[in-house]
Formats: structure tokens, C-alpha cells, sequence
């Protein structure tokens, strides 16, 4: 197996000391600048990102962590699609009627690209390419890199009048030519003029393959799958020309079709049959179309150029090199907000703690899920931060209270089974995997010297904290997304492409071995909402206590609500269930009366502020009303009657000189701090403070009073 290519990245130098376990103000303003950078997305139409089949998308930041992790990018465009079908039995006949009504008739065609890799994990994916029959591109669960080519519509014949002047881009639909009774005709043909090439980033040219898939464009219902067909790179470019990175032109025939029962013309056989002959014609023309379908072969050639681009002379492409210009968040130091004076707080926080903190890869799931991946090789720290509500989407994602097992297919309906926000752990499995990867692959595969900081805002402060109780308990274990009791890959298994001499070392014991750890785990999150159960949050603190987590602050501004939420389930009744908080509790304010920091476990009260407490603490305790009257019932003493009237005068005379309501809760047993706290938040909600203090211009007021000493 090659090696990978030398990494330009600093030497890393002696370990730095680990993160203190102690709350640090200067690492508290820092994480937060990186929680709240998350909210600012790289450009969509940047080339450098590595878009999946999935719905998952990585955009790739820094030219040295590129380089560590792909050997080089593969340079295609399409020039045209040869040997269409002249029409698609898919196609539903007010399609038809449109194209007729535009003036086109037959394959409004388009092409979807990925590169596949070959390792254990995409052998599936290989199987089905190979055979007769395949869904493509868009079925392949290991398929990273997707790119889609304009669609050829079949009413364009011509090219634009601004065609000769201009640089744009457009397509010219042929159809089907000469011939007489089918003899000696020409295909219908989509050719692609000035079309912009597409970038894949590849681990190894020789054990990549190019997918390309051929589709019909329905605008009234779903596109139809007509053909697909892939060819492996060195096949496509040799040694020779990889080294010249001169443009090669090739052709890749299409190899398969969709899978019969998919084939839409054997709905349209059933229907045709049905109207007939009813269900015995449905049945019949069903038959007849699938039988149809199956002796079909695939038609199409995808012509395309390829060029590869060695990753160290990327700089060279100037699409390329705009973005390893581009401005990095920690460079400028601004957030989405570019009114707040991030730089300036930094500076005034002490000497700068990360010198070389560079932001290497931005991670988004089209569910939502969108996180932000730093490195410092000197300091050897790998910071993610997650990005809190931002889209509708992460609307959704925040709305859902109901909790699943922590660790999948445990039994929920348990008690002692650890549970936890489902639409938290959605989103976040929906990137998980991926993100281990480049976690790992940001380490250099041996995260055992790098320390790991996450941090996040609002939905992104959760999700950091399952992020931290997944790999502080169980590694970092890129065989599967979040934990389950069901067989998972070996962590390595789809990196072995990528980890070089030590992939040969790995599972060769006849043991796989354990996922790898860091040196530390660190949590610093911002108005994050509650993330688990009681049994969650028993198990995320024993890893606190016992330095699996080297340190773990909740921050909370003020009045914030949202780090109030999802609230203790029927706590009158049943006390503390539900939801509760994870690590210690530090409490900000914006405000001067105020103290500027409080810190669970190290400012002078006991009780946290922000959590909820148990609400009814004692019924029966002596001095409460009712606890009084069962005090005297279970005593034998003869007169119960004239005791109880006495209990009752005596709480009379408590209930004359109380001074709140607060006092007045405690006659029948509630606690008057839970109380307070309860009527406290109303308070915020009615006059906005509990919305406002969650927002980032808040935080960043709260957070530059600490740098001040309040």
C-alpha cells in the first residue's frame, strides 16, 4: 500500500500540559468563539466540498489537513451523453403532452458522478455496480463524492444567441438522425458546452473507481434511473498521465439498468393492462413489461475529460486556491454576528491559547446536523464545534421530547436504561460516523497524543455533549455512528486506505483492536437544553469523576430558557425524571447587579441555580401542614382532636406573618427555592429576558464581563 503524502503541517513539539480540569474563563471565551463561528457556513458553490449520496457533505478548509488525507483530485467534466434512448417508458404522459407543447421530445437527460473506493465496507456497493441490474449512484451507501451536470432539455436544439460572446455555460439537445426504417440512425446526443469541471478528492487513484449514472428529468413527477455504468481510474488515466496532469478524454458506457420491479414501465404495463382487461390485464401487462425490462439493454456513453491533480499543486487551480485564501474564522475572528468584537475579547482573555488553531473541515447533514472541525498540530487539540438552531430543520430536531435508548437496541422501557432526546440523537447520528473519520484523520490516526475540546450553542451544545459521552466512554470508534448493541464494523476497516504502514498492523492479532482514545476529553457548551435521563446523566458525570472526561461546563446566560429545557416530566408527583443536566453548571449575566461567573462545585452556594430540584421535597416533614396532622395521627394520645386543632392554630399563625408566597409553599411542603426558580423563569418568558439571553450578542455581553472581573 503507498503512503500517504507527507503532511506540510508543524512538527508537533513536546506535549503541551492537558487542559485543566478546572474552569478556565480564557478557554471558556475561546470555545465559545468557535460554538458560535459555527452559524457561518463555508460558500455552497465552493469545489473543495465532498458532497454524499446520503445527504451528508464535508467541505474541506485547510490545504495541509487535505493533504494528509487524500493523495490527490480528480479533475472531471462532462463534454456529452452519447446513445440516449429516444424516450423513457418512465416518462407519464402530461410529460409528453409538455414536451410536445414546448416543442421537445425524448430524454431531458442529466448525469449524477461519484468515485467510489474500494475497501471491506464498499464491497457491497461493488457487488451491485457489477451486476445486471443497479440503482447507481444514488443508492451507493459508501459513495462520498457526488457531483450533478445541468440537465440537456430536449426543447433546446440550438445553442444560445449569446453563445459566440460569452463563456457560459448551456446545452444543445440532438435528436435521433437519418436512417430509413431504423437503418443507419443516429442516437439522440446532450452535449455540454463550457460546463464547469467537478473535483473529487481521492484517497488513492488505484483503488478508486468513477460512477456514472444517466437520468431522465420528469419536472411533474420522480426522475427516472435509465442506465449506469463505472469505470476504474487507472483504467481512465494512466500512471503516465496522472504525473502530467494533462486533460485525458475518455468515454464510460453504461453497464447496467434499474432493477425491473423499479423500472417504471412495468407500472406503466400493469395500468395500460388494467384498463383493458382489469386486474387479470393489470396482472398480465405487468408481467409483459417486466419480462420487457429485463431483456433490455443499457444505452448511453458518458464522454467526459479528466485531468489529476497531484494535492500539493492544488494551489495552482484557481477555483481552488480562492478558497485556501478564503479567510478562517480563527484568522479574522468575526462570527455570523460581525457587528460583536470577538478579536478585541480574545486579546483582552490572555496570550492566544491554540497559535496555530486552523479550521480544517465543515461537516452538514441535509436533516440539519452541522458541525465545524479545528486542529492545532502544536498544541496537539482537535476542537468540534456544533452549530445550534439555524434552519427549520433544526426546528424540528429541537421540537422532539420524546427520549430513546442512549445505546441502541437497549430496552427503553427500563429504568436503569440510559435515555436521551431522539431528536438529538438523530441529528447527531446523521454525522457521526463521517466525523470520526476526520477526527481521526486529523489526529493523524493516533488520537492517544491529542486532547479533544467540543463545544456548541443552543442545539449544538447538546449535541456536543453526546458527541463527548459517545467517544469518552467507548473511543473513538468509526465502525458505526452512535452506540449500539448490535455488531459493528471494525473501527479501521474503512480507513485502511488511508492509515498506511499502521494499517498492516491492524486486526492481524486475530483480535481487532479496541477503538483508539485521546489524552483528554473536554466539554465547554452554551445555553445547551438537557440532553438525558437520570440514569444519562449519573453515567456522564461517573466519567467525569472518574477523568474520562477531564472537565465538563454547562454555561448558562442569565435567564437563558432554552438551557432550562425540556423540563423534569411531572415533577409535582414523581420528583426529578425526564431530563436532567449533564457536568457542572457555570452561570453568567449580562447584567452589572450581578455576579459575573458562578460555578457549580466552586462558588459559595451548594445549589445549583438552573437546575430544576425536586419540587415537593417533603409532604411530611415536621412543620409542614400535613406532616404536623400525621405526626399527632400516629400518636396514641387521647385527645387527637384538641393536638390537631392546635397544629392547625399553630399554621394559621405561620400563614398570618408570612412575608411571600414563597413562605407559604413551604406550610404545605414545596421547596421554596425550586418555587422560586419555577416562578423565576415564567418571569423571563413574559418579559423576553428568557429568549434574549440565548441569543449570541447576550452571551458575548455576559462572557466580556468575565474577562473584566464583573
Amino acid at each position: 500500500m503507498s503512503p500517504l503524502p507527507a503532511s506540510s503541517s508543524p512538527s508537533p513539539s513536546p506535549a503541551p500540559p492537558p487542559i485543566p480540569s478546572s474552569f478556565s474563563p480564557s478557554l471558556s471565551i475561546f470555545s465559545s468563539f468557535l460554538a458560535f463561528s459555527s452559524y457561518k457556513p463555508p460558500p455552497s458553490s465552493s469545489s473543495r466540498w465532498e458532497r454524499g449520496s446520503s445527504g451528508l457533505s464535508v467541505a474541506f478548509l485547510s490545504p495541509s489537513f487535505t493533504r494528509s488525507t487524500y493523495s490527490g483530485i480528480l479533475s472531471a467534466k462532462v463534454l456529452s451523453i452519447s446513445d440516449l434512448p429516444t424516450s423513457s417508458l418512465g416518462t407519464n404522459a402530461l410529460e409528453e403532452g409538455v414536451k410536445l407543447v414546448t416543442g421537445g421530445s425524448g430524454v431531458d437527460s442529466y448525469a449524477l458522478l461519484g468515485v467510489l473506493d474500494r475497501n471491506p465496507t464498499s464491497a457491497p456497493d461493488f457487488d451491485a455496480l457489477s451486476s445486471k441490474f443497479s440503482e447507481g449512484v444514488s443508492s451507493l451507501a459508501t459513495l462520498r463524492h457526488v457531483s450533478r451536470t445541468p440537465t440537456a432539455w430536449t426543447n433546446r436544439r440550438k445553442p444560445p444567441s449569446s453563445a459566440s460572446s460569452s463563456n457560459s455555460s448551456y446545452t444543445v439537445y440532438e435528436p435521433q438522425q437519418g436512417g430509413f426504417l431504423g437503418i443507419n440512425q443516429t442516437p439522440p446526443r446532450a452535449t455540454f458546452y463550457n460546463s464547469p469541471a467537478f473535483y473529487f478528492h481521492v484517497p488513492t487513484a488505484k483503488s478508486s473507481t468513477l460512477v456514472v449514472s444517466i437520468y431522465d428529468e420528469d419536472v411533474m413527477t420522480k426522475d427516472v434511473l435509465l442506465s449506469s455504468g463505472y469505470a476504474d481510474l487507472p483504467s481512465l488515466l494512466t500512471a503516465s498521465d496522472r504525473s502530467s496532469s494533462k486533460p485525458v478524454t475518455c468515454t464510460i458506457k453504461m453497464s447496467s439498468l434499474p432493477a425491473p420491479d423499479a423500472n417504471p414501465s412495468t407500472v406503466v404495463g400493469a395500468a395500460i393492462g388494467a384498463s383493458l382487461a382489469g386486474p387479470a390485464g393489470a396482472v398480465a401487462g405487468g408481467l409483459l413489461s417486466r419480462n420487457l425490462a429485463q431483456q433490455q439493454k443499457p444505452q448511453g456513453k458518458v464522454n467526459l475529460e479528466l485531468r489529476w491533480i497531484p494535492i500539493e499543486d492544488e494551489d495552482n487551480i484557481p477555483v481552488l486556491a480562492s478558497q485556501n485564501a478564503r479567510s478562517n474564522p480563527i484568522a479574522n475572528r468575526t462570527t455570523a454576528t460581525t457587528s460583536l468584537d470577538w478579536a478585541a475579547m480574545l486579546d483582552a482573555s490572555g496570550p492566544p491559547l491554540y497559535p496555530d488553531m486552523e479550521l480544517v473541515a465543515y461537516v452538514a447533514h441535509e436533516s440539519g446536523c452541522v458541525c465545524t472541525l479545528y486542529r492545532s498540530v502544536i498544541n496537539r487539540t482537535i476542537a468540534v464545534a456544533f452549530r445550534g438552531t439555524a434552519a427549520p430543520t433544526d426546528l424540528l430536531v429541537d421540537a422532539k421530547i420524546a427520549q430513546e435508548a442512549w445505546v441502541s437496541g437497549e430496552d427503553v422501557g427500563a429504568a436503569e436504561t440510559r435515555k436521551t432526546h431522539s431528536g438529538f440523537r438523530e441529528s447527531l447520528e446523521s454525522v457521526s460516523r463521517r466525523l470520526k473519520e476526520l477526527v481521526l484523520a486529523a489526529a493523524d490516526y493516533e488520537p492517544e497524543s491529542y486532547t479533544l475540546l467540543a463545544t456548541g450553542h443552543s442545539l449544538g451544545g447538546a449535541l456536543a455533549t453526546l458527541f463527548v459521552a459517545d467517544v469518552a466512554e467507548f473511543g473513538v470508534d468509526s465502525g458505526r455512528g452512535l452506540p449500539t448493541t448490535r455488531k459493528s464494523e471494525p473501527w479501521y476497516q474503512r480507513l485502511t486506505s488511508l492509515l498506511s504502514a499502521r494499517s498492516s498492523e491492524l486486526g492481524t492479532s486475530g483480535k481487532a483492536p479496541a477503538p483508539p482514545r485521546f489524552r483528554g476529553v473536554h466539554l465547554y457548551s452554551y445555553g445547551s437544553p438537557r440532553v438525558g435521563n437520570d440514569a444519562f446523566c449519573d453515567r456522564f458525570d461517573s466519567l467525569l469523576e472518574s477523568g474520562a472526561i477531564g472537565s465538563a461546563y454547562r454555561i448558562v446566560n442569565g435567564a437563558d430558557v432554552i438551557a432550562r429545557l425540556p423540563r423534569t416530566i411531572n415533577g409535582l408527583v414523581l420528583g426529578s425524571v425526564g431530563y436532567e443536566h449533564c457536568g457542572r453548571t457555570v452561570l453568567i449575566s449580562p447584567k452589572e447587579d450581578k455576579p459575573a461567573c458562578w460555578i457549580e462545585g466552586a462558588s459559595d452556594s451548594e445549589t445549583c441555580p438552573v437546575k430544576d430540584g425536586v419540587l415537593l421535597t417533603s409532604p411530611l416533614r415536621q412543620g409542614s401542614l400535613v406532616g404536623d396532622v400525621v405526626d399527632v395521627l400516629k400518636s396514641d394520645a387521647p385527645k387527637i382532636t384538641d393536638k390537631i386543632k392546635t397544629v392547625i392554630d399553630g399554621v394559621s399563625g405561620r400563614v398570618g406573618s408570612v412575608a411571600s408566597v414563597f413562605e407559604m409553599a413551604e406550610i404545605v411542603g414545596i421547596d421554596r427555592r425550586a418555587a422560586e426558580r419555577e416562578v423565576a423563569m415564567l418571569q423571563s418568558l413574559a418579559d423576553g429576558t428568557g429568549l434574549t439571553h440565548h441569543f449570541e450578542t447576550e452571551y458575548y455581553k455576559a462572557l466580556s464581563r468575565t474577562v473584566d472581573g464583573g
